[in-house]
């Protein structure tokens, strides 16, 4: 490419720069007042500070909650022995974690949660609320087994925001297999 043709392409490519600048909202856009300053142009908020009504009516993140739980649940019946625990639950601003370890202490294969929410884990809170489990990536209507002696460790995802009012969760294994029954854990929620 000749030095002319180069310096062409160049230029074009300073003038559109240069337009959507002017058009990016930048200054320029309001009218100057008589004292030097900027005018606000149309839809911008005037330049006294005041939001508009839209602006302050943003919602707040919600405050990273961490819950320690180390509570241990051990099963042993003619079906199916396991052990399952809950390490921690981290509350966020529109979903719930619950770190989980579940291993099979039985001789026969233990049916596990991975997508459906036929067979999930239930989080509700004590105001009745039901955060409902986001199935894993590719989980989509499959199963887990764990054979004898083996284990897993997994993040258990709930969307929702969890209200300021809440003061407990349950974490409810019920619906996967009749091996939990009557497998749940309550988790105290500090008040926000």
């Amino acid at each position: 490419m000749g030095q002319s043709s180069t310096r062409s392409v160049v230029a074009a490519i300073a003038c559109a720069v240069l337009a959507l600048t002017g058009c990016s909202g930048g200054s320029g856009d309001g009218a100057t007042t008589p004292d030097g300053s900027q005018s606000a142009a149309a839809g911008e908020a005037p330049a006294s500070g005041k939001a508009s009504a839209s602006a302050s009516a943003k919602v707040e993140p919600a405050k990273r909650q961490e819950i320690a739980v180390d509570e241990v649940k051990e099963v042993s019946t003619k079906d199916a022995a396991y052990t399952l625990t809950i390490t921690k639950v981290v509350v966020n601003d529109f979903y719930i974690e619950a770190e989980v370890r579940l291993v099979n202490n039985g001789t026969n294969a233990l049916q596990a949660w991975y997508g459906g929410a036929s067979s999930a884990p239930r989080l509700f809170d004590d105001r009745g609320r039901e955060y409902p489990f986001q199935v894993q990536a590719g989980g989509d209507n499959k199963s887990l087994r764990l054979e004898a002696a083996e284990g897993l460790d997994a993040s258990l995802v709930f969307a929702g925001r969890l209200g300021p009012d809440v003061k407990a969760l349950t974490l409810d294994f019920q619906k996967i297999d009749p091996a939990y029954n009557q497998v749940e854990f309550e988790i105290p929620v500090k008040s926000s």
